[in-house]
């Protein structure tokens, strides 16, 4: 069955960090779930066609964004209040 409501926002991996035993018993008051996009339009103008499954793609692709796309930041990664624990 398919989670409907507020319960439809959160991802598994949050609400089964609560339970013990089988039983729930909250939820995690702070966690995140990093992100990756894809800016598809650069991409195509980068001669891009698929998104990277590596770091080493990752990298490639920047290079080739830089190369062919002016006025574009191949890469950008957050580091702002909201990614604070990916500085720790």
């Amino acid at each position: 069955m398919l989670a409907t409501g507020p319960r439809a926002n959160l991802i598994d991996a949050f609400t089964e960090a609560g339970q013990a035993d089988g039983v729930r018993y909250g939820i995690p008051v702070v966690s995140s779930a990093g992100a990756f996009f894809c800016n598809k339009s650069v991409f195509a103008r980068a001669g891009i066609t698929a998104a990277p499954t590596t770091w080493d793609e990752v990298k490639q692709d920047a290079e080739l964004i830089r190369a062919k796309v002016s006025g574009v930041t191949p890469y950008a990664l957050p580091l702002g209040p909201e990614e604070a624990r990916a500085r720790a």
